[in-house]
Parts: structure tokens; sequence; C-alpha cells
């Protein structure tokens, strides 16, 4: 009974009005940083109740107010999808790949202020845009990084059978397909290698890993003045 009278409320004019409205009203009010602190969270039901409540209790009673909200809540978490959508979250990302001549080096900078130095015979694809939650991207060969911070999203460089994530830190990676050993060499910050057996290994500045995708053996150790690869 009650679902039927708000069913035939919200077919009015007023109805209308006030669920249209609303949404437009949060739309304009939801920030990125508020979609990504929602997002990969609990949907807020009580606080986007209450919250929804008080914005319209000078209109209508109470007992209309709870049949109406029932209905509208739902209605919101929409307008949420509406403007992640519109956000690009949902988007196909555009890709870009740089390639880089033997006998050659190249400095791309990406989106979010990242540079990455690449070594001759690499190839670098990324996005055009970052997404709102990750950074990633893909490397085949030699580049040196210098990730610009953002912890809310993690920088992930994608190798063969391998992952380096970050937040910010400026370090080595040489990953060519015809080599099996991956090395990784960190100057500032902080790094985790992550292979496909869901193994972790963390690096400290100074450090280099050097990884064997055959045998999935990882070997970290202090590194020397003839690893350095200048940056």
């Amino acid at each position: 009974e009650e679902t039927v009278f708000v069913r035939k409320w919200l077919t009015t004019n007023d109805g209308q009005e006030c669920v249209s409205r609303r949404l437009d009203s949060d739309i304009e009010r939801i920030t990125e940083t508020d979609a990504k602190n929602w997002a990969g969270h609990a949907v807020p039901y009580k606080r986007m109740k209450r919250r929804f409540m008080d914005k319209i209790s000078r209109t209508f009673s109470w007992r209309v107010l709870t049949r109406v909200a029932a209905v509208l809540i739902p209605l919101l978490i929409g307008g949420m999808l509406f403007f992640a959508d519109r956000a690009g979250v949902f988007a196909k990302m555009e890709y870009i790949e740089t390639v880089v001549p033997n006998g050659m080096q190249m400095q791309v900078v990406l989106q979010d202020g990242t540079f990455v130095n690449l070594n001759a015979a690499s190839r670098l694809r990324y996005p055009k845009s970052f997404g709102l939650f990750s950074r990633r991207v893909e490397l085949k060969g030699e580049g040196y990084f210098s990730v610009a911070q953002d912890k809310s999203r993690p920088f992930i460089i994608h190798l063969n059978r391998v992952n380096v994530r970050v937040t910010g830190t400026k370090f080595d990676v040489k990953a060519y397909p015809d080599e099996k050993n991956i090395m990784v060499m960190l100057d500032e910050g902080g790094v985790v290698i992550e292979d496909n057996r869901n193994k972790q290994y963390f690096l400290s500045p100074g450090e280099l890993a050097e990884y064997n995708r055959e045998s999935g053996n990882c070997t970290i150790r202090k590194a020397k003045e003839k690893d350095i690869v200048e940056g």
C-alpha cells in the first residue's frame, strides 16, 4: 500500500520535479575525491537517508518522507553512478605507445606529472588519462621512473609476469623481453615487486632486485656503482 502511494506521487509533477532537483543537486556537488572515497566501500544508506530527510523536512510530513526516502535512496545511488560514468570511471581507456629506436633515448611526461626516461629499444604503453583509482602502464625495455606522489592512486608498471607497485618514488626498471632477468633498482621512496605467484618483494632505497622469469626467484642486494643508471 505504501509502495503504491509513493509510486503514484512520483508520477505527479511535484514528485518528478523533486527527484530531478535532488539528482541534479547531488551530481553537481559530488567531486572526484568523493568518488574515490565512496568507491569500493559499502553504500552509506543511513547517512544518505538522514541527509535526504533533513533537506526536505520543511516541505513534507515525516510519514510521507519515510515512504519517499525508501524509493529515492536507490535513485540517489543511481545519480552517483551517473556521475561516475560522466567522470570516465566506466569509459574505455585510450592508450598511447611510445617506442624508442636503437641507439636513442627519450623522456615521456605522463598525465599525472610522472617522468619516464626510456632507454634504447624500449616500449612504454600508457593510458591517455589515468583512472580514478590507479595508474597503470606497461613497459618492455628499460626506463627510469620519477613517479608523482598520489597515495590514493598507486602507480603500477606491468612487466612480463611481474608488476612493480609504487605511490611516489624514483627507480630504474630493466625488463627487455629477450632477457630472462628483470632488474629493479630503487633510488628514493619504496616499491613492491609482485609476481604472478602472489609473492611480494619490498625494496628500500639503494637496493637492487633481480627477478628471474623462468625460476621465479628474486634476489635483493645493495646496488653497486656499476649498477647505477643515470636518470
